[in-house]
C-alpha cells in the first residue's frame, strides 16, 4: 500500500510572546495558493514578526496535512485510510430523543469514542448505542456520562 502525506492550504502561525504564556496566532487564508506558497507566505510572515517585534520567543509554523492512499482518496488522519483499506469499522450507531422535538428520535454514527460521549452529555434523554462494540469500562463510562448529562445543563 502507497501511502501519501499531502499538504494542504490550511497553516497556522503561532507567536509566542517571552514571559508572557498568552498564545497568538494568525490564520492565513488564501485558497488560491498553492501548500508551498503558503508555506513560504508563513515563513515570510515569521521574518517579518522576528523583525519588527522584540518581544518573540520563538515562533512555530504548522502546516496541516491530509493522509492520501493510492486510488487518491484523501483522509484526516491516518487511522482513517487505514481503517478504510482495511476494512476495520468501529462504528458505533446511537440513537436519542430530544424532547424539545416531540420526543422525535436522532439516529447517527461516529467512529469516534470522544465523540459518543459528548453527543451522550449534550443529549442524554433516551440516549442508547444501537450498534457497535464496546468494553465494559466504556459502558460503565457512558451510563455515568449520560446520568451527569440528564442533572447537568451547559451554559452559552
Amino acid at each position: 500500500m502507497n501511502i501519501k502525506s499531502v499538504k494542504t492550504n490550511d497553516v497556522i502561525v503561532e507567536v509566542t510572546p517571552r514571559n508572557e504564556g498568552n498564545y497568538g496566532f494568525f490564520s492565513i487564508s488564501g485558497q488560491q495558493r498553492t501548500p508551498d506558497a503558503e508555506y513560504r507566505l508563513a515563513k515570510q510572515i515569521e521574518s517579518d514578526i522576528k523583525r519588527q517585534i522584540d518581544d518573540v520567543e520563538y515562533i512555530n509554523i504548522k502546516q496541516e496535512t491530509v493522509y492520501q492512499d493510492q486510488e487518491g482518496e484523501e483522509f484526516d488522519t491516518l487511522f482513517e485510510l487505514l481503517s478504510s483499506n482495511l476494512e476495520y469499522d468501529d462504528t458505533y450507531i446511537y440513537r436519542y430523543v430530544r424532547p424539545s422535538d416531540g420526543d422525535v428520535g436522532t439516529r447517527a454514527r461516529t467512529n469516534d469514542f470522544r465523540e459518543l460521549i459528548e453527543v451522550a452529555f449534550k443529549n442524554p434523554h433516551q440516549f442508547e448505542v444501537i450498534d457497535g462494540e464496546m468494553l465494559d469500562s466504556q459502558k460503565e463510562f457512558l451510563n455515568r456520562v449520560i446520568g451527569l448529562g440528564k442533572a447537568t445543563s451547559i451554559t452559552y
